[in-house]
């Protein structure tokens, strides 16, 4: 049977979750479609699980155990062994609608496209609807060279079909052992995507559960410094690629946005009077000092303002200002 997509599923203690989630991909539409289970030394009953699935699916499943390597390390063995013409990522407490998988599938054959992009849904363990995301493309068919913006859109690996053939022959991988793995995974396939396309619908049901943000506690804070390695990979990555000059703004903006902002925001939730807070004020003097004019942060103003106010070390005050806006929200 040809392989039309391969799921891969990078799977470390997930037993509460893991059988809705392999479930919403047996139950596809799209019948021509491999999933591979990466555990990735579970100390749970999550390899037991999936082995038993792979018992009952033969046919479907590829069920594999591997020491600990992180996400990065469990998804790069998936893309080496994955047959299919595309690629899916899907992580291991989420799940996707039926006809996930037939919808992009057909678009991206219909299309001809490296990239398929979609929206999710950040939901309870209930069902509850918390967040609607949307990874925007204007209609049209895009790459980096004719829309910069392109990215902007969600960095993490999901919410998006890869053709198989844009991550092997462009030998693009996680790197292992450190979090944020997925920033330099993503501007690698910003950069050598060729045509990109948007389908407008909610897809993926991203799980907000306890105990699956990594920065909870004062212990993992230093763990926010691996963004700044992952963004220096990715600043040598488009530098060695010629592009770094071309881009220059819109990675300013994705860096103040994502080093800055999100993760001082992260730090400052837990702790005012991090070190790490000045670390990442550092970074961003030596790599990008004139931040503050960047011209897609002043379209922002309460991004631009929240900068600001961190810049100046008003961390009581930004801490307040986001919890009220969680708190409106229902995130909290």
């Amino acid at each position: 049977m040809e392989i039309k997509v391969s799921v891969i599923v990078p799977v470390y203690n997930v037993e509460k979750y893991i059988s809705k989630c392999i479930d919403s991909v047996l139950e596809q539409e799209l019948n021509e479609v491999e999933i591979i289970l990466v555990d990735d030394g579970s100390t749970d009953s999550s390899g037991e699980i999936i082995d038993n699935y792979k018992l009952n699916f033969s046919d479907k499943i590829i069920a594999i155990h591997q020491k600990n390597t992180g996400q990065g390390g469990a998804r790069n063995k998936g893309i080496d062994i994955a047959k299919g013409k595309y690629i899916f990522f899907l992580d291991s407490d989420d799940y996707i609608e039926k006809d996930t998988l037939s919808t992009l599938y057909e678009t991206a054959e219909k299309r001809k496209s490296d990239l398929v992009l979609f929206n999710c849904k950040v939901v309870r363990e209930n069902g509850h609807v918390v967040q609607y995301m949307k990874n925007y493309l204007p209609d049209g068919e895009w790459s980096l060279e004719t829309y910069p913006s392109l990215m902007f859109g969600f960095i993490g690996p999901v919410c998006k079909l890869y053709k198989s053939n844009l991550l092997k022959s462009n030998k693009i991988y996680f790197p292992k052992y450190y979090f944020y793995e997925d920033v330099p995974f993503a501007f690698q396939v910003f950069l050598h995507t060729k045509k990109a396309v948007h389908v407008d619908r909610n897809f993926y049901n991203y799980l907000m559960r306890v105990g699956s943000t990594m920065n909870s506690n004062k212990d993992k804070l230093d763990r926010n410094l691996d963004i700044i390695k992952m963004f220096d990979m990715v600043r040598e990555n488009y530098i060695n690629n010629n592009a770094y000059e071309k881009y220059y703004e819109e990675l300013e903006y994705v860096v103040t946005f994502n080093v800055y902002l999100g993760t001082s925001i992260r730090v400052i939730l837990i702790d005012t009077k991090s070190y790490i807070l000045e670390e990442l004020k550092k970074y961003m003097d030596k790599n990008y000092g004139d931040f503050m004019k960047n011209k897609y942060l002043r379209k922002h103003k309460m991004e631009w303002i929240l900068c600001w106010m961190i810049k100046n070390k008003m961390y009581s005050l930004v801490k307040i200002l986001v919890l009220i806006k969680r708190k409106i929200q229902g995130n909290i």
